[in-house]
């Protein structure tokens, strides 16, 4: 029997009376693309990508009847259709990924359900952060796959037309930090849009293992990431 069970922060046993029994993960598959080189016995490979994982979670639902049990496990499903989900089992396994199955059972006792609920996902850390003083630096991803960067901006003084991350910067104001977030896809200033002082083709992102960080002017630069490893 698991402590507890966070869904995009919300404890499962407390919003939903889903109490989770077990979990499991499975690895995920290879994708590749290869031929072989005509006249040789080697291989010539073109594409070689991993799958998302598997997770596993069988929750047991209980309610004042069977069909209570059901509703409830049916408006916990709907909770999470359409939308990336958290993960948070105990304090030692955080996922992220999205469900792509599920399965409810009625049991002979009155006022329960099984729900098994299987998501496609990544194995993700917490949080990391880290400052540049005049943002320039070396940033190291932990994780072993690319990951998303949000970056936080504040000049010491107003400055235009400066490049980090292959973003342009058209203007910053001193002591009013822009966020360019490539984990949620924003650029804010103030709680405001600001997508008209930036130019971009791509969010930032950091890949794994060492990333130098280069600013053309020197602005203060902050740096979150979550890091990612397959299951």
């Amino acid at each position: 029997m698991v402590d507890i069970c966070l869904i995009n922060e919300q404890n499962t046993l407390a919003q939903f009376q889903a109490e989770l029994i077990s979990y499991e993960t499975k690895s995920g598959e290879i994708d590749s693309i290869s031929h072989q080189i005509l006249n040789c016995s080697d291989f010539f490979l073109v594409k070689n990508k991993a799958n998302l994982g598997r997770l596993q979670l069988k929750f047991l639902v209980e309610k004042e009847s069977t069909a209570e049990a059901s509703k409830m496990a049916s408006k916990f499903i709907t909770s999470i259709l359409g939308k990336s989900a958290t993960i948070k089992i105990n304090s030692s396994d955080s996922f992220y990924g999205y469900l792509s199955e599920y399965e409810l059972e009625q049991i002979e006792l009155d006022g329960f359900c099984w729900l098994t609920m299987v998501f496609k996902a990544l194995r993700r850390g917490d949080l990391k952060t880290a400052t540049l003083a005049n943002g320039t630096g070396n940033i190291n991803n932990i994780g072993s796959l690319e990951s998303g960067a949000k970056l936080v901006l504040t000049a010491f003084q107003d400055v235009e037309n400066f490049d980090v991350f292959n973003i342009h910067i058209k203007k910053l104001k001193a002591n009013e930090p822009l966020i360019i977030d490539g984990i949620k896809g924003s650029v804010t200033q103030g709680n405001k849009n600001a997508f008209s002082n930036v130019e971009l083709f791509d969010f930032p992102k950091l890949e794994s293992g060492n990333n130098q960080i280069v600013s053309s002017k020197s602005v203060r630069l902050e740096i979150s990431y979550y890091p990612f490893d397959l299951i």
